[in-house]
């Protein structure tokens, strides 16, 4: 018989992100996730070759962490409904 001791599985590695922490690769800051050693992203908005059970995708992150990949992402606050195309 084994005890429980509980498994906290794959997602125990894996960092929600946040305002001051965004995905670095959409530059949204609910949804996805980055890998705590910051070689990955899994990010539900852009596609990749790689299509998670989640629903998101996962991408490799150059070199340098998440911290490189910021500086090439653009991130603006959005408003919601603000040039969104969709009609009310």
């Amino acid at each position: 018989m084994r005890a429980d001791v509980g498994y906290q599985g794959l997602d125990a590695d894996w960092i929600q992100v946040s305002l001051a922490t965004p995905c670095p690769i959409c530059g949204g800051a609910r949804e996805c996730r980055t890998h705590a050693d910051e070689e990955f992203a899994c990010c539900l908005h852009e596609p990749s070759e790689w299509r998670l059970d989640n629903g998101g995708w996962l991408h490799r992150i150059a070199r340098g962490g998440i911290a490189a990949c910021l500086a090439r992402v653009s991130v603006e606050p959005r408003r919601i409904g603000a040039s969104s195309g969709v009609v009310s």
